[in-house]
């Protein structure tokens, strides 16, 4: 049964990723930012779905918002699996610091 369930949790976290590149692409970043939240709460270690929300506040002119992200990124993957975050994540972080 674990299997199982464990394929559905992955489906929906996957259907609402696909969500919130559908309300992206059409400029709905708020709507967007929603549907990852909600991947959030269900693996709050899915660290694409960070740089998601971070690449939606960028374009919505949030910078801080984009600081906070990674910071919260950063240490839940710190604390939970020893690791900091990807090259990916980084880069954004970047981004933001270069938009000023």
């Amino acid at each position: 049964m674990q299997p199982v369930r464990e394929r559905v949790q992955r489906s929906h976290l996957d259907a609402l990723a696909h969500l919130a590149s559908l309300r992206a692409s059409r400029a709905d970043y708020a709507a967007a930012a929603e549907a990852m939240r909600r991947v959030l709460t269900l693996d709050p270690l899915r660290e694409s779905a960070y740089r998601s929300l971070m690449q939606y506040a960028l374009l919505c002119g949030h910078r801080d918002e984009v600081f906070a992200l990674y910071a919260e990124c950063a240490k839940k993957l710190r604390e939970e699996l020893g690791v900091e975050p990807e090259l990916a994540t980084r880069h954004l972080l970047d981004d933001a610091r270069l938009s000023a």
